[in-house]
């Protein structure tokens, strides 16, 4: 399957966001392919999350998100922090928003 075309800006978050999930995987000495079955998404598209190869569904991007804020108290705006550069700060209060108050928009 062939990557739809994307933007630079777009490829540059996207690979800058995968770096961010697989060092927090890493730094808690699991594999790829375990973590993404304890989270609940396919293998292969966790792999693509992380190497930024994937124009990935915002569900996969949440599951993921909720994981680290539930299991290990990391919460979006720690992961996002280094992201303020790449989008504006609306879209990071949107984004926030839809993870952190899920139906209350």
């Amino acid at each position: 399957k062939q990557q739809e075309k994307i933007s630079p800006g777009q490829k540059e978050m996207m690979d800058k966001l995968g770096k961010k999930i697989k060092q927090l995987r890493i730094d808690q000495k699991k594999g790829y392919i375990s973590f993404a079955k304890e989270i609940g998404i396919p293998k292969n598209t966790y792999y693509n999350i992380e190497n930024g190869i994937l124009n990935f569904q915002f569900s996969s991007l949440c599951q993921i998100l909720l994981y680290y804020k539930q299991q290990h108290n990391i919460s979006p705006q720690e992961i996002f922090k280094d992201f303020e550069i790449l989008l504006f700060p609306s879209e990071i209060r949107m984004l926030m928003m839809t993870i952190l108050l899920p139906g209350q928009q």
